[in-house]
């Protein structure tokens, strides 16, 4: 069973760490590059331990600040993700949670690019813009 520790320090050996001044307190921010010359963040913090999972990571994707309307709109277009949509003061985000088993590579960069690929199509198709 890996650890947050163990989990951090491989993400910041391996993967580009970014910190907008924006980003919520507790959570390190992660930068991909996308195609059409886009970019994305992902929010990674601690999850919650307990007995049946051990350790775990919380992955947040930003969509954006999106309006009622759109945040419907949000809702059906990723009736088929595997994540689910959160709403965190005006911000609305795809999330998961990482069982940290084990520190493979593909465990842990599967998850971040899709949920940041997510993220970023339904950014793309509700704001028309590239603002995570």
């Amino acid at each position: 069973m890996a650890t947050y520790k163990q989990f951090e320090a491989f993400v910041k050996k391996n993967l580009k760490v970014a910190q907008p001044k924006d980003a919520p307190k507790g959570f390190m921010a992660l930068s991909f590059a996308m195609p059409n010359n886009r970019s994305h963040i992902v929010l990674v913090a601690p999850g919650p331990d307990n007995e049946f999972f051990g350790a775990t990571a919380t992955l947040m994707a930003p969509v954006g600040k999106l309006t009622a309307k759109q945040v419907d709109s949000a809702l059906t277009m990723c009736s088929n993700l595997l994540y689910g949509l959160v709403k965190i003061g005006d911000n609305v985000f795809v999330k998961t949670t990482l069982l940290l088993e084990n520190i493979d590579d593909n465990e842990i960069h599967t998850p971040l690019n899709m949920i940041c690929l997510d993220a970023d199509i339904l950014e793309g198709k509700i704001l028309g813009q590239d603002r995570f």
